[in-house]
Parts: structure tokens; C-alpha cells; sequence
């Protein structure tokens, strides 16, 4: 587990460690208890206790949106960490479309918490826009395709 979500947040095992911690010191309710078992064969795994589940699921074991959850959490803590000495953005492409609604309301609000030391830019496909509608504080610009190129319309939500 430690090694495939590094590769999906595009870092090393050791950082994804480091992170985990950040994460539970966070104080966030939405994710819990995010610990290392290795197993007899060596593989680290990570298990996880999510608002809404059965605790102590491993992260390969958890759904989608509840993995997108995960990962969104461990991305902000490297983004905090990173955001304290220089500006940061957070870019959400893809995961995001794959949460449900309560998963997406929540990283929404979580997002836009005052503890968050960098911004964050939500790529959405035009078809998920208007959904959940969670947006208010947050900067629209949808992309229009036209015949002589693209169109930026620009309103916040």
C-alpha cells in the first residue's frame, strides 16, 4: 500500500510515513488512525479509520471515494508541509470525480479550512460542475469550447 500510494501522489514511501503522522495530528474526523501493519511477507499496508465505515480497513479494501478521501488528506498534509515556506497549490485531477457526495461535500469543507497553508484547484469534467454544489468561496471559470478556440466564462460559486 505505502508504495502504491506513493506512486499515485507522485512521492517516496518514506514522505507517505511522514505524512501519515501529519495526518493524524491533524485533527481531522473525516480520516483516523491512519497506521503501517507490514505484513509477514514485507508489504506495508496501510489500514485507516473513515467517518462512515468499518474501522480499520486497509487501504486496498476501502472504495474509491474512500480512497480519493485518503489520498486528498495525505496530498493537503504534503501540501501544508510544503506551504508553510512557499506558495503552494493543490491540484485535483481525476480523483474528484470518483467521490460521492458525502466524500466530496466533505473534502470541500476540508479544503477550505483555515488551517489549509495552500490554495486549491479543482479540475471537475463539465458533466460534475453543478455537483454537489458545495461551492460557495469558491472561483468558477468553465472552459467553453468555441469555434475559433476555447472561451474562459469566469463567477464564483
Amino acid at each position: 500500500d505505502i508504495e502504491r500510494i506513493g506512486e499515485r501522489l507522485g512521492l517516496t514511501a518514506g514522505v507517505v510515513m511522514n505524512l501519515i503522522a501529519t495526518v493524524n495530528d491533524g485533527g481531522d474526523e473525516a480520516v483516523r488512525n491512519l497506521r503501517i501493519e507490514t505484513q509477514d511477507e514485507g508489504v506495508r499496508r496501510v489500514y485507516a479509520n473513515l467517518r462512515g465505515t468499518a474501522p480499520g480497513l486497509s487501504f486496498s479494501g476501502l472504495s474509491s471515494s474512500e480512497q480519493a478521501t485518503v489520498l486528498i488528506r495525505l496530498a493537503a498534509a504534503y501540501g501544508n508541509t510544503v506551504g508553510a515556506v512557499a506558495p503552494t497549490l493543490l491540484l485535483l485531477d481525476g480523483g474528484v470525480v470518483n467521490l460521492d457526495r458525502s466524500h466530496m461535500l466533505a473534502t470541500v469543507e476540508y479544503l477550505q479550512g483555515a488551517e489549509q497553508r495552500f490554495q486549491s484547484l479543482i479540475v471537475l469534467p463539465t458533466r460534475d460542475a453543478d455537483w454537489p454544489r458545495p461551492w460557495r468561496g469558491w472561483e468558477f471559470v468553465r472552459l467553453v469550447k468555441t469555434a475559433g478556440g476555447v472561451r474562459a466564462d469566469q463567477g464564483g460559486g
